[in-house]
């Protein structure tokens, strides 16, 4: 799938995942989501108790540890977790397949996740790509992230143009 991913133009990937549409068991107010990245904000949670979004907010650096894995937590904006991998990959001189991840987040969405690096290959200090990617390092792991380790994604979603009344929906 990633092979796949990485031939489609960055506006087809969300249609080919199929992150495009929104259900909800309520009558719809009309509106547009994710007319700005801010709109959309996305993070994990880990079975842990891990919160993405705050181990950023709080990070306080590399803690002391072994393993054959640094767990990270990234922040993307405007761009989804495949090519973000992939663009970090190349920075870093790994792999993309080296990275590990618990799931995709969306391109247009401001996201907090967790990946993990191979040990040695990030600085302590992190990595920043730009107004899109920074990637810091909290701790060392035995193992490479996979989505057994995601307990839940949690969303803040802003509605933008509304129309209709907010009590009808």
């Amino acid at each position: 799938m990633a092979g796949a991913l990485s031939s489609l133009a960055p506006e087809a990937v969300e249609s080919f995942i199929g992150i495009e549409g929104y259900l909800t068991r309520t009558r719809g107010v009309g509106g547009v989501i994710k007319l700005r990245p801010e709109d959309f904000l996305a993070w994990e949670l880990l079975t842990d108790g891990l919160d993405a979004r705050s181990a950023y907010e709080s990070w306080r650096g590399l803690s002391e540890g072994l393993g054959d894995h640094v767990l990270a937590v990234m922040r993307k904006r405007r761009i989804d977790t495949i090519r973000a991998c992939t663009v970090i990959a190349k920075k870093l001189g790994i792999k993309p397949g080296e990275i590990g991840v618990c799931g995709i987040k969306d391109k247009m969405s401001v996201s907090w996740q967790f990946i993990t690096l191979p040990s040695g290959s990030i600085s302590q200090r992190g990595l920043s790509i730009g107004e899109l990617i920074q990637v810091l390092p909290i701790s060392y792991a035995a193992r490479k992230l996979s989505s057994k380790k995601l307990a839940r994604n949690v969303f803040e979603i802003t509605v933008r143009n509304l129309s209709g009344e907010l009590e009808e929906a």
